[in-house]
C-alpha cells in the first residue's frame, strides 16, 4: 500500500524531534505514602527537595518512647532498649527526621518511586507487591471507577513505552476535552467521540481494551485528581507514525512530551 506524507508534516516532524519541550504548567503534588500495604497520611513530607519522615507517627507505630528536650530543642527516641538522638526538622508543629534515622531506629526501608510519585515504606521482612497499588491508591474523589478504567486504558494504548510525564500528558488531553464545551462530558464518551473526528485511534484498532500497566494506571489517577502538565491542550499526534497532517496544519502547536506533539 502506498501513502504520501505532506511536506508540512515532514517539517513538523523535524521541528518536534529536534528538541523535547515540556509544558510550562507542570506541577507535582505531594507524593503518596505507602506503608507496607496501606495508604497513610502525614507520615512524610517534601521540604526543600528533601524527604522528611514523621518521628511521632513512627514512634507510635513502634511503641517507642519520645522525650523532647526544650532547652536544647532535641528529641530523644528510645526503642528496643536503645536511645537515639535523630536530627530534627520542624514542619508546622511536627518533628521530622531523615529516612536514614527511621531505618536506624525502627528498621524500615524507604524508597521513592519517582515515576509513580509514591514514597514506599516497608518493614525489612516484607516483600512489596506493586500490584496492590490498584486497590489502595484510587481515592475516587470526583471521579468514578469507570473514569479510571477508561482513562488508564487510553493512556496505556496511546503512550505505552513512554515515561510517566508522557502518559500524564495524554491523560490531560482527555480531561481537557471532557471539560471543554465542544466535547462530551464524560471520560468514556470523550475517548469514543466521533462527532469531532477520531483523536484516539486505539478505539479503532482495539488496543483500547488492553490491560493497562501500573504506571499508566497511576498516571490516570493523578490526572483525575488534578495533576497537570498539559493544561488546555486538546490534540496530540505522534509525528513518527501519524499519517495525517490536519492537526499540525490547523491547530496551534503547544509543546512536545516524549513521542507526542501537543496542540491547543
Amino acid at each position: 500500500m502506498k501513502f504520501f506524507i505532506s511536506f508540512s508534516l515532514v517539517f513538523i516532524f523535524l521541528l518536534f524531534t529536534k528538541e523535547e519541550v515540556f509544558a510550562s504548567d507542570f506541577s507535582r503534588p505531594n507524593f503518596r505514602v505507602i506503608l507496607n500495604d496501606r495508604l497513610v497520611e502525614d507520615y512524610a513530607k517534601i521540604y526543600n527537595d528533601n524527604i522528611y519522615i514523621s518521628i511521632e507517627n513512627f514512634a507510635k507505630l513502634n511503641t517507642a518512647l519520645v522525650e523532647f528536650d526544650t532547652n536544647l530543642d532535641n528529641i530523644y527516641v528510645e526503642h528496643n532498649d536503645k536511645k537515639f538522638l535523630p536530627p530534627i526538622t520542624f514542619l508546622g508543629d511536627r518533628a521530622y527526621t531523615t529516612s536514614n534515622f527511621i531505618n536506624l531506629m525502627f528498621g524500615y526501608e524507604i524508597d521513592f518511586l519517582e515515576e509513580l510519585n509514591i514514597l514506599l515504606i516497608y518493614s525489612e521482612d516484607r516483600n512489596f507487591d506493586i500490584s496492590i497499588l490498584r486497590e489502595i491508591i484510587p481515592l475516587f474523589s470526583d471521579y468514578s471507577e469507570q473514569d479510571l478504567l477508561w482513562l488508564s486504558r487510553i493512556i496505556y494504548a496511546e503512550a505505552r513505552g513512554e515515561n510517566f510525564e508522557g502518559m500524564l500528558a495524554v491523560g490531560n488531553v482527555v480531561i481537557n476535552r471532557k471539560n471543554h464545551a465542544s466535547y462530551p462530558n464524560t471520560i468514556r464518551d470523550v475517548i469514543f467521540d466521533r462527532r469531532n473526528g477520531v483523536q484516539f485511534s486505539p478505539t479503532i484498532n482495539g488496543s483500547i481494551n488492553n490491560n493497562p500497566c501500573i504506571r499508566s494506571f497511576i498516571a490516570a489517577v493523578e490526572a483525575l485528581e488534578g495533576r497537570r502538565n498539559a493544561s488546555e491542550a486538546l490534540f496530540f499526534i505522534n509525528p513518527r507514525i501519524s499519517r495525517s497532517s490536519w492537526v499540525a496544519n490547523n491547530r496551534n502547536y503547544a509543546f512536545t512530551v516524549q513521542n507526542h506533539a501537543f496542540f491547543y
